[in-house]
Order: C-alpha cells, then sequence, then structure tokens
C-alpha cells in the first residue's frame, strides 16, 4: 500500500488566539529581523517621506516608547504610520504587545496604536509577494492574521517538529492557496517545495460572528507531508475563487435538442396523435425556459449591480482610509500649529526678554563705561603718586646710599684710625714696657750707686723725664695720623702715666740726691 499523503503531527488548542498572536508576532519579528529600523523612506529628491521623521529616530534609534511623548507628537506622528517598513511597525506593536487601543493612556496614542494595528496586515501581505495588488484588500487581515498564527504554532511545535524541520507552510485563506517559507516569510511556487517536507493545518475551531476578540480559540490541528504535490496539487504563489459569473455560466440550462450532460437522452415522439402532446410540452418548456432565462438575466444584473456597488464600496472604503490619513496628518498639522502658537508666545516672550535686557545690557554699558572712565582717571592719579612716590623714595634711597657710602667712609677712616691709635698704644706700651725696663735697671744701677755713694739732683732728673714725654708723644704722631682730639686724648693718656710714674722715680732718685747720667 501506498504510504499516506500526509500524517497527523500534533493537536493545538483549544487555547486562547490572542496568547498565540502575540507569540507569532514575536517570531515573526525575529525572522524579519531589526536591520532596517532606521532606514526611512525618501521621495525623489532627496527629502524624507515621513513628516515626524525625528520622533520615530527616537523610537526606534533611543529605544524610547511612544507612550512618553506627548499628545501633539504622537498625534503628528500618526499619518507617517502608513509609510513605516514591517520591521518598524513590528518593533512598535512588539514593544507594545499587552497594550491594545482600548486601554491606551489618551486618545492619540489609541488612534496612533490603531493606526500600526491596520496598517501591519498590508505590510505582512507586500512582504509574502512582491505583488501585494493580487491580494484583496479586504483579504489582507485575514491572510496576515494567518500567517502570525503560523508563526504562533511553530512556537508550540518546537519539540514535535520532525527533525530536519520542514521549511513550507501551506497557507490557505479564503480560496488563495500558497507555500509559506516559514525563514523569510514569502509565498513560493510549487516547485520550490519540490522534495522538501511541507506542514499544513486544519482549523477545528469555529466561532461565531459574536465572539469577543479576546475570547477566540485557537484550536488547530497540523499535518505533515513528505509531498507537497500530494497535499496541494498545482500550486501557485497565488490562486483566487471561481468567480460568481463563471459559477451561474456553469448553471445554465442546456440548448434546445441538447442534452444536459450526465442525463438520459428521450426517445423521438411519433407524429400523429402524440404531435399536439409533443407541442404543448415543447410550449411548455420553453415558457419555463425563457421564465428561467429572465430569472438568469435578472440574477445576473443584479450580480452586476451588487459588484458595482460592491466596487464602489472598496472605494469609498479606500477613500475613507485616506481620508482618515488625511485626518491623521489635519490632526498633526493643527497640533503642530498649536505647538507653532505655543512657540511663537513663548518667542515673543523671549523677544521681550531679550529687548529688556538689551536695555539693560546698553545701560550696563554706560555704567561700565563710566566706571572705566573714573577707574581710569584714579589708576593714573594713583599711578602719577605712585611715580612721585617712587621717585622720591630713589632720592632717598640714593641720600641713604650717599650717606652709607659716607658712614662706610667715615667707618673705614675710623677703622684706620682706631687701627693707627691702636698701633700708636701698642707702641706705647712697649715703650711705656721699654720705659719701666729702664727703670728697673736704673733702680738696679741706682742701687749700685747707692752702694759706690753717687747721686744727681733732682730738678735735672725731672727735666730729663719732661723730655722723653715730648719725645714719646712726637713719635706717636709722627707714626699715625691721627684726629686731633684722638691725638690730644692719647697724648694727656701717655701725659697722666708718665706723671703716675715720675713721683715714684723722683722719691726714689731723691733719696739718692742724684739722678743716673744715662737718664
Amino acid at each position: 500500500a501506498d504510504a499516506p499523503a500526509e500524517t497527523a503531527l500534533a493537536t493545538l488548542g483549544p487555547l486562547l488566539e490572542e496568547s498565540v498572536l502575540k507569540a507569532g508576532l514575536h517570531a515573526l519579528r525575529a525572522v524579519v529581523g531589526d536591520a532596517d529600523l532606521l532606514e526611512f523612506p525618501k521621495r525623489p529628491n532627496g527629502t524624507p517621506v515621513l513628516l515626524r521623521q525625528g520622533f520615530f529616530e527616537k523610537i526606534f534609534g533611543a529605544g524610547i516608547g511612544f507612550t512618553s511623548f506627548g499628545f501633539g507628537d504622537v498625534s503628528g506622528a500618526q499619518a507617517d504610520v502608513r509609510n513605516l517598513s514591517l520591521s518598524q511597525l513590528l518593533h512598535i506593536r512588539c514593544n507594545n504587545i499587552d497594550i491594545s487601543a482600548e486601554k491606551a493612556g489618551n486618545t492619540a496614542q489609541a488612534d496612533f496604536l490603531s493606526a500600526v494595528q491596520t496598517t501591519l496586515p498590508m505590510a505582512i501581505v507586500r512582504r509574502l509577494s512582491a505583488d501585494s495588488g493580487a491580494f484583496d484588500r479586504d483579504r489582507a487581515p485575514e491572510v496576515a492574521s494567518t500567517v502570525v498564527l503560523i508563526y504562533g504554532a511553530i512556537e508550540q511545535l518546537q519539540e514535535q517538529l520532525p527533525d530536519p524541520r520542514p521549511e513550507y507552510w501551506v497557507l490557505r485563506v479564503g480560496g488563495m492557496e500558497g507555500l509559506l517559507h516559514l525563514p523569510t516569510c514569502t509565498l513560493r511556487a510549487d516547485d520550490a517545495a519540490a522534495g522538501s517536507p511541507v506542514l499544513l493545518h486544519y482549523n477545528l475551531s469555529r466561532p461565531g460572528p459574536a465572539v469577543a476578540a479576546a475570547r477566540r480559540k485557537f484550536h488547530w490541528e497540523v499535518h505533515f507531508s513528505a509531498d507537497p504535490a500530494s497535499v496541494t496539487g498545482k500550486v501557485r504563489a497565488l490562486r483566487s475563487k471561481t468567480s460568481f459569473a463563471e459559477k451561474v455560466s456553469t448553471r445554465r440550462a442546456p440548448a434546445a435538442g441538447v442534452a444536459a450532460p450526465g442525463t438520459v437522452p428521450m426517445a423521438p415522439i411519433a407524429k400523429g396523435a402524440a404531435a399536439a402532446s409533443a407541442e404543448g410540452v415543447d410550449a411548455a418548456a420553453v415558457e419555463e425556459l425563457a421564465a428561467l432565462r429572465s430569472s438568469l438575466e435578472a440574477a445576473e444584473a443584479e450580480g452586476a449591480e451588487l459588484r458595482s456597488k460592491l466596487r464602489e464600496a472598496e472605494k469609498t472604503a479606500a477613500e475613507v482610509i485616506d481620508l482618515r490619513a488625511e485626518l491623521a496628518e489635519a490632526k498633526g498639522a493643527v497640533a503642530e500649529v498649536i505647538d507653532l502658537h505655543a512657540e511663537l508666545a513663548k518667542a515673543k516672550s523671549a523677544a521681550a526678554e531679550v529687548t529688556d535686557l538689551c536695555a539693560k545690557l546698553a545701560e550696563a554699558e554706560d555704567s561700565a563705561a563710566k566706571a572705566l572712565d573714573e577707574a581710569n582717571a584714579k589708576f593714573q592719579e594713583a599711578l602719577k603718586e605712585e611715580r612721585q612716590s617712587r621717585e622720591a623714595a630713589e632720592a632717598s634711597t640714593a641720600n641713604l646710599e650717599r650717606g652709607l657710602r659716607q658712614a662706610q667712609e667715615d667707618l673705614k677712616r675710623e677703622t684706620t684710625a682706631r687701627e693707627a691709635a691702636e698701633a700708636k698704644a701698642a707702641k706705647l706700651e712697649q715703650d711705656l714696657r721699654k720705659l719701666q725696663e729702664d727703670q728697673e735697671r736704673e733702680r738696679a744701677a741706682r742701687e749700685a750707686r747707692e752702694e759706690e755713694g753717687a747721686a744727681a739732683p733732682r730738678g735735672e732728673a725731672t727735666a730729663e723725664l719732661r723730655e722723653a714725654e715730648c719725645e714719646v708723644e712726637r713719635e706717636a704722631l709722627e707714626a699715625a695720623d691721627m684726629p686731633a682730639e684722638t691725638s690730644t686724648r692719647s697724648a694727656a693718656d701717655a701725659s697722666a702715666e708718665a706723671e703716675a710714674v715720675a713721683p715714684s722715680f723722683s722719691v726714689e732718685h731723691s733719696s739718692a740726691g742724684e739722678l743716673p747720667e744715662s737718664a
């Protein structure tokens, strides 16, 4: 027996669909990556498309949450959401995964988050296929939701996945079928998965239209197939349903005389008796066929009218979306105008302050100029006084230097005189000692003469003594050029000293009655 085309792998759920969507968004963000977070669209002339590009640079570059910005900034940036890339939209949505539009802090944040949630499905559809126009715009939320649920299911199937892990998942949404390449989040043709295992799912949950999104259940049965062709047939990147016109054309009755497929042709009816009956039957059939044709034409006309209304509704919805975007832009512009008015008021206030500061600065400059002039005059006067004081000090210093030199010269002369006086005194002392020695010798001689009985008169000895004193004084004056007072004082000292010695000398010789001949 042939191997089964597909094998049941696991049953996921029932779970809250919201939790699977959150896990799928994070998984899809990991696949898309964050490499182009700071890449923003530009016009052909190089100017940025985003009106509030700085707002998004702070969000993507500095990691600041949009809830940290003010009302005007968030409202003004809402119009730029439709121009963001998939990675940027996923960054905002995943970083605020637990915040819904209903739970936002204010209306600006709620509108901004609602714009992100509305724009995200079309960004996912554009990621799936370069030919995003092939998708019905109304089907974009369903397609994007299914893709996110597939990535959420992959997170639930980490342990049940076979090895090697399949890279393709059969995506079937509203009559469209394709192979979702999981590593790149793109749709591939059937030949891309040739020989590669694929995953597919069957939705076991049947929520009614009245079930709230927060209470909606996720219940899938995931199958595995090693032969993609056996489960997908001829897979195309996109395959739409059979159009309503094609369905109607296949249900039309066959032409007269032609048997419908799958029916047994009736036997020919004999002419004659049965002719009238046959003609009556044919007339009734013709009338019924005409009625059916008119009903069909009415249905086709009604269908055409409905299609026309649907196209108009789509255009109206697109216009409403554009109007909402324009309204968001207008809100942003109004917020900018309000901010500009506030900034203008601040600028006017700042200009008034600047004017006051300029007036105060002019007064300060005048006061500073006056103070500078007064300070300069005082400085010049002080400089003049200082110059005079310096000149007086220099003159006084010169006088002091002259007096010092004179004193040094006087000191030098006095030192020389003192040295001469000291030399003279030393000589006088020497002469005195010599005189004393002579006296000693005289005394010895006198004693000797006394023994011999020789003596001389007293007056003669005294005269000789005075002559000796005069001779000593002349020698002292000649030896040093001393001042008159010093010379007189030295002579007086020498005379007093000589007179102090003379009495003893006279007494000693008067007792003998004579002086020695040598004196």
